[in-house]
């Protein structure tokens, strides 16, 4: 008789976890957290003093887009479009490329004036998280749980690319979710579990699609690894890899609501066209990179190439342990050396770099793809910790020799690093302070191996410090670069003071204003008024060639004001102009009139400001030649076209002055501009009477606007580029402001007049004074749909860059709506996935309902079939019990019954001994519920009335001690029932002998 009652009988839960089990994720987050709140104090970082931790694109970008995001989600605006910014640019591609973090929401809760807090404090969030997940992912992946898995997680959560790149915060994500995504791909894989791959796969592609692509390439890469060093016969192949494909395809498919606009509004962007490499080219040696292991090597944001990799000195100790361990699969260590080898030919040759990056050269930023490559090597790295006990002494000691040797030779071989300026990546320090610290872990390791387990805990929280110290070393030195927090919100107040009394006393109800030195391209989207500047990833390509053409700066993703004059100012409905008190004091003039002014700003109002739509014949799109690279010429041939015969700007004389300086003489007032050709110097100086300006990066193609003169004299214009001895290709315009007055009657005779504006709308009226093309200064992009008096009209691009559409003579209503493309694709793909994914789960969920009813089918007819075996043996048993005996115990029987029974207490106790280390074994039944499994509760009763009623059962006694021996390594169900009859039997034993 065998019952197996751990199938019918309920398990027990897991027992809780202690704070033990927990400490390793515990130390994980915080000590990350600790390590930038001490940088922080020392670097007196809001609220600890009055820095900001803004740099580079965080201050020019990230901030101002976060502050346009927190003023939508508190006033209820759409996200699909803005005004603020660019001339209003599709909001939704700057959301999906900047700003759809799932924690970003919470700047809904978030107070306007916190807005660099939240930033700030959200980046020290993502670096704890990505030391927690990487950690939680070493555990897993090597079924530990052990606080050295803490120790490797911090130096991912504090590596180079972190103190490089931890201002990119809309790249953090995919740091936080990429340890999440490999586990998940294991266990879809290994138990074909696809909830954790395909949902956190497409949290990384919702996050961060650009950072995104680098994870699906590493992820095809390190899918083949796994089919590589996949085990067993029956492993099924072809299941994998469709299963692979299949939820790779739904995780993109569940970010499609985010990623399909994207990809759309990238065919607008400069980034919509590549040219593959022709040659392949290497920048630098691998032992170059390998050399940038070492503690404080300065971090390379430029256009060096160099790869920012930097995840604790220890590494270089335990890589190479890994490669000893002989526990380790030689298959391992071979695919693992061929991925790391890979991932240096990334990042030092240019094919590869080209194709990482989405198929683009980074511009600056270099090998964004190097926090994939430390999570390989931390994973190496631990693996190389494991079972360190058992290694040999020489092993480690070898090891160490090594790495101290390794150092010694990088200081003699990277010398051409340590100077000074741009080449500085070495100091000193860099060299010393990582022998330092590699002779320090190796002391550690070996007080780990030699001493006894009362030094544990003095050895780990030693070992908690040093690393603690070396992470915090390195990111204050190379990371966390800080600026004034009152000076970047220094205008802030009175900017929003005088633009809202302006909105007020306007009778306009759609205009533009634009600060005269901006601090960023994207003051707009920061201070909240519509502006004409933009600078990203996401700018209009189309707008940026045509803000050359006219004279305004602009490069590969940004386009402004610098270079604006009072033409351009007219074009672009910009009504009103912004000068704080860094800026020279204008003067009123015809052009320009001062409005209102508060502590530090003063607000000007421009005298031309064409609408935001206005009437223009149908052939001035031929007619207008805009193809000169002199913006002045442009301008010309645009008041040309429309019947002017003067030059708006007007050409002056250039008298060369030697060869790196030129002159201009003038005899009347007026607004001087001047240009210098792309090839010539990118700085120069003008000099006019006692006032001199300096215009750098030239190469952008912009008018140097000198503002309005009172009179002519000598102009001096000198190259200013120390490092160039170009000579100045220079052309000089007067501007000429009656043609300018004629050229807007011209334009504004037929206005666009806006009645109502919403974020993704425009209502409009119009009284066409005869057929025509209706101009507008929006940004063309096929989102946009143009209904005239209820009809949608075709809509074409006026010089390829702003929406117009045909109308007729007459008085009408016009209606401007905005979806951004793909965004109803991207809905239904998102929607689409989820329900399948839901009903993939519903239908592993009936499945596994099925296969568990089948076994408890079963399980019920073996149940029934012991049951009958029971009732049989306990039938038997009974008419052995009403056999006559003599009524007496042979000796021999006795001592068998003895032996028996502490042979079964003695299995009882080693059962409990068992029970206590796994709580999840199943309870032993209790004799209740026997008697209730068997369903025979007068059996008993039976039994003993038989038992009192024979005086002789010697012969039962020897079945059922035989019985007794044989199954004595039976389940629990059999043991109790054997002591039941035993104890029933000595009571009638000792009975019968009184």
């Amino acid at each position: 008789m065998n019952l197996n009652f751990s199938k019918i009988m309920p398990q027990q839960a897991h027992s809780k976890r202690t704070w033990k089990d927990r400490l390793p994720y515990l130390l994980a987050f915080f000590i990350p957290v600790l390590s930038m709140i001490m940088i922080f104090i020392g670097k007196e970082i809001y609220p600890f003093g009055d820095r900001s931790f803004l740099r580079t694109d965080l201050y020019h970008q990230y901030a101002p887009f976060f502050q346009e995001l927190k003023d939508k989600l508190a006033n209820g605006e759409s996200l699909f479009y803005t005004w603020d910014i660019g001339l209003g640019t599709n909001f939704m591609a700057i959301f999906a490329y900047y700003l759809s973090s799932p924690l970003n929401w919470f700047l809904f809760l978030c107070p306007s004036s916190l807005v660099i807090e939240f930033i700030t404090y959200g980046i020290v969030l993502k670096m704890a998280l990505s030391s927690l997940t990487m950690t939680w992912y070493l555990n897993r992946h090597n079924h530990t749980n052990s606080i050295a898995a803490a120790f490797f997680g911090i130096f991912y959560g504090l590596s180079g690319y972190m103190a490089a790149y931890s201002w990119n915060i809309m790249w953090l994500d995919c740091m936080v979710l990429l340890p999440v995504i490999f586990l998940g791909l294991e266990r879809l894989i290994n138990d074909d579990k696809c909830y954790l791959y395909c949902i956190s796969l497409g949290l990384a592609i919702l996050s961060n699609y650009y950072i995104a692509i680098m994870i699906c390439i590493t992820l095809v890469i390190y899918f083949v690894i796994c089919m590589i060093l996949a085990k067993g016969k029956n492993f099924n192949y072809p299941k994998k890899i469709l299963n692979f494909g299949l939820f790779s395809l739904l995780a993109g498919g569940l970010a499609g609501v985010v990623l399909f606009p994207e990809i759309a509004a990238l065919s607008y962007t400069a980034s919509g066209n590549f040219s593959f490499p022709k040659d392949w080219s290497s920048y630098f040696s691998m032992y170059d990179m390998i050399a940038r292991h070492l503690v404080n090597v300065e971090v390379e944001i430029g256009l060096k190439h160099w790869p920012n990799i930097y995840c604790g000195i220890g590494i270089l100790l335990f890589v190479p342990l890994y490669f000893m361990n002989k526990k380790v699969s030689f298959k391992e260590k071979i695919s693992y050396l061929c991925l790391i080898i890979f991932f240096y030919l990334s990042f030092s040759t240019n094919v590869l770099n080209f194709i990482w990056h989405g198929f683009h050269y980074p511009n600056s930023l270099p090998c964004r793809q190097s926090f994939i490559y430390i999570l390989f090597l931390l994973a190496m790295g631990y693996k190389g910790f494991l079972g360190l006990k058992d290694r040999p002494k020489k092993q480690y000691l070898g090891v160490l020799l090594g790495v101290v040797a390794f150092i010694i030779l990088t200081e003699k071989l990277e010398a051409s690093y340590t100077g000074t300026g741009d080449e500085q990546y070495y100091l000193f320090s860099s060299f010393y302070l990582s022998i330092l610290f590699v002779v320090i872990y190796g002391i550690l390791i070996h007080l780990y191996r030699s001493k006894g387990k009362n030094w544990r805990m003095p050895i780990t929280v030693v070992t908690l410090i040093i690393i603690t110290a070396e992470a915090t070393i390195n990111m204050s030195y190379t990371s966390v670069t800080t600026v004034g927090r009152t000076t970047y919100k220094e205008y802030d107040s009175n900017v929003r003071t005088l633009t809202a009394a302006a909105a007020a006393d306007d009778d306009t109800v759609f205009y533009r204003t634009e600060k005269v030195n901006n601090r960023t391209k994207n003051d707009g989207a920061w201070l909240d008024y519509p502006s004409a500047s933009i600078f990203s990833s996401t700018a209009y390509a189309h707008l940026t060639s045509f803000y050359k053409k006219i004279g305004l700066e602009s490069s590969t993703n940004a386009y402004g004001t610098a270079g604006s004059t009072p033409a351009s100012n007219m074009l672009l409905g910009i009504r009103y102009s912004i000068y704080t008190d860094n800026d020279p004091k204008p003067e009123d003039t015809l052009l320009r009139s001062f409005y209102q002014s508060t502590d530090n700003v003063d607000l000007y109002k421009n005298t031309y400001a064409l609408p935001l739509g206005f009437l223009v014949s149908n052939s001035l799109e031929a007619d207008w030649d805009l193809t000169a690279d002199d913006p002045g010429i442009n301008w010309n041939n645009l008041v040309h076209s429309l019947g002017i015969a003067d030059d708006l700007f007007v050409s002056l004389d250039v008298t060369n002055n030697g060869t790196t300086s030129v002159n201009v003489t003038t005899t009347e007032g007026g607004y001087y501009c001047f240009y210098s050709a792309k090839s010539g110097p990118s700085k120069i100086r003008i000099s006019h009477h006692n006032t001199s300006k300096t215009f750098d990066n030239l190469s952008r193609s912009f008018f140097m606007s000198f503002d309005y003169q009172t009179d002519g004299s000598l102009f001096t214009i000198t190259n200013d580029d120390s490092s160039s001895s170009t000579i100045i290709n220079l052309s000089a315009y007067r501007l000429n402001e009656d043609v300018l007055k004629e050229l807007y009657e011209i334009l504004d005779e037929s206005p666009m007049e806006v009645t109502s504006y919403t974020s993704t709308s425009v209502d409009a009226t119009i009284t066409a004074s005869t057929d025509g093309r209706v101009v507008t200064t929006i940004p063309y992009d096929t989102g946009w749909t143009v209904t005239v008096d209820g009809n949608t009209v075709d809509m074409t691009a006026f010089k390829d860059t702003f929406v117009s559409f045909e109308i007729s003579e007459g008085t009408h209503t016009i209606h401007l709506d905005y979806t951004p493309d793909g965004f109803y694709l991207g809905l239904a793909s998102t929607l689409i996935c989820i329900i399948l994914l839901i009903m993939i789960a519903a239908l592993i969920h009936l499945w596994k309902k099925n296969q568990a009813d089948e076994a408890s089918l079963n399980d019920q007819e073996e149940i029934s079939a012991s049951q009958a075996t029971a009732l049989a043996d306990s039938e038997d048993l009974e008419n052995d019990l009403s056999e006559p005996t003599d009524g007496t115990l042979d000796d021999e029987t006795d001592n068998e019954i003895e032996t028996d029974d502490s042979v079964i207490v003695e299995d009882d106790d080693l059962s409990d001994e068992f029970f206590e280390e796994d709580s999840n074994e199943p309870e032993k039944p209790s004799e209740e519920e026997l008697s209730e499994e068997f369903s025979n509760k007068d059996f008993s009763k039976e039994l003993s009335d038989e038992m009192l009623s024979n005086k002789n059962f010697s012969k039962t006694d020897e079945k059922r001690d035989s019985s007794a021996k044989k199954n004595v390594s039976l389940d629990s169900i059999e043991l109790d029932l054997t002591r039941s009859r035993h104890n029933s039997l000595s009571k009638k034993t000792n009975k019968d002998s009184q």
